[in-house]
């Protein structure tokens, strides 16, 4: 990695729809600990499930593999408040 390109292990994204959830979902498998922030859990819960679906798709193709599947899931983490979501956070991304 080159000196412009520094590793985020941080993120908070603030929106899980269509854009936000992908952005997590990228950075999620980059290995970054992520946040997704709505203001409502049942879209955070619907970003997380396309999300999933997606991850297993690849899985199913043989491009992925299941562990990393998971891994890219659990690292991402729900919220609902603002606050704690954007906390410690190294980007902030709003979609």
């Amino acid at each position: 990695m080159s000196d412009s390109q520094a590793k985020v292990d941080s993120v908070a994204v603030l929106g899980a729809g269509t854009m936000g959830s992908g952005i997590a979902q990228i950075f999620a498998a980059t290995g970054a600990k992520v946040r997704l922030f709505d203001v409502e859990r049942r879209r955070i819960e619907q970003a997380r499930a396309q999300i999933k679906g997606s991850l297993a798709k690849q899985v199913a193709k043989g491009k992925l593999e299941s562990e990393a599947a998971d891994a890219t899931v659990e690292a991402m983490a729900p919220s609902t408040a603002i606050c704690e979501a954007v906390r410690g956070a190294e980007l902030v991304v709003a979609a």
